[in-house]
């Protein structure tokens, strides 16, 4: 996570160094930290999601024996029996993707299609329900049932609170979306079937997380988060349960637990939206932002610059002395019989101790002699 303190607290001790360097002033700018970091996060979850699709398809190709796997996905979206069969295949896992990894990018991959022949699914909740409705058997065969239902209660709740009327500005009061939302049946699509209707009889109430989203992007006047969060409840499951989470007696109506908020905030950051003020209303707040590796004693000096590479010292040539040659000696042998021997008054002639020790070894000598 980034936090806030521990950002202040490594800049403070290291001002002046960070300075030398050049780096206070970017390091200073906490906004731009956390959006160069969403964006990069954004540029990952990008990249991960591609990655998986393309395994998938190759993954389903190599398994149904198709040179078009694309063509199989394409061909499902208007035949249950296929798309049961597709699902079957593109859930197990493979070489590169664990079954939740291709649960996942086999339901990003329906539902991009399906969205695709139909773009104006998303314009309304109501949009959304019809659409819901024309396609229930495929949504179905492609996702679990528990899943459509919570998508279907998503869209009622976000409905009924769009249908209120409000225009979006911060002075709309939470008791005033709350008074409208209770009151507000919605729009029940021509030739619903029996399944949403019993659905739509347990719909979500005030205190729903999807009620909590939707007011919030009214209050904010911004509707890119809650608008991201419908994308990815659609081939999510978990977000899509958790957004029909209703909280307890300590929530109130429109809002959300904060395990429930940190569950989102966290969500929303790990896929490169920043959920900003958005999701983080009233009550105490948490940031759930990148914490950056910061060493425990701070630095006090630039550290010196790496000695240089100083090469292998080579010889010497020495250049030989012209025209002298010395004759090589002879050793010399002492006679046979004969051990030859130097006295220490020969090493040393001139040295008092020298000449008395051989004055004294030759009396003692001479003393033998007479023996």
């Amino acid at each position: 996570m980034f936090n806030p303190d521990k950002i202040n607290s490594y800049l403070n001790k290291n001002r002046e160094v960070l300075t030398e360097l050049g780096l206070f002033d970017q390091l200073v700018d906490t906004r731009q930290l956390i959006d160069d970091q969403v964006a990069r996060q954004a540029a990952l979850t990008d990249r991960k999601r591609a990655i998986q699709g393309n395994s998938l398809l190759g993954a389903v190709g190599r398994a149904l024996k198709n040179e078009s796997p694309d063509q199989l996905f394409k061909e499902a979206l208007t035949n249950p029996a296929k798309m049961r069969e597709l699902k079957r295949v593109a859930s197990q896992a493979t070489d590169s993707l664990t079954a939740e990894q291709s649960g996942q990018a086999f339901r990003a991959a329906i539902t991009q299609k399906m969205l695709a022949k139909a773009p104006d699914a998303l314009e309304s909740p109501t949009a959304f329900k019809q659409w819901m409705v024309k396609n229930e058997e495929v949504l179905d065969a492609a996702f679990d049932k528990s899943h459509v239902d919570n998508l279907y209660l998503i869209a009622d709740a976000a409905e009924r609170i769009l249908v209120t009327g409000l225009s979006r500005g911060k002075g709309v009061s939470d008791e005033d979306i709350i008074t409208r939302f209770t009151s507000a049946l919605g729009t029940t699509p021509a030739g619903i079937s029996n399944r949403f209707i019993a659905v739509q009889e347990g719909r979500l109430g005030s205190k729903a997380m999807v009620g909590y989203i939707v007011s919030r992007a009214i209050r904010q006047q911004s509707g890119v988060r809650s608008d991201t969060l419908f994308r990815e409840a659609m081939f999510n499951p978990d977000i899509a349960k958790l957004l029909a989470t209703e909280g307890g007696d300590s929530v109130p109506p429109l809002g959300a637990s904060e395990p429930n908020k940190r569950k989102i905030n966290t969500y929303l950051f790990n896929i490169g939206v920043d959920y900003g003020e958005g999701v983080t209303g009233e009550g105490a707040t948490q940031e759930l932002i990148l914490e950056p590796q910061i060493p425990e004693q701070p630095i006090t000096e630039t550290p010196p610059p790496p000695a240089p590479v100083m090469p292998d010292p080579k010889p010497f040539p020495y250049a030989p002395t012209p025209g002298i040659s010395l004759p090589t000696p002879k050793p010399s042998r002492p006679p046979a019989g004969s051990t030859a021997s130097v006295g220490i008054e020969t090493l040393f002639p001139n040295d008092p101790t020298s000449i008395a020790i051989a004055k004294r070894r030759t009396a003692g000598q001479a003393q033998t002699g007479v023996v």
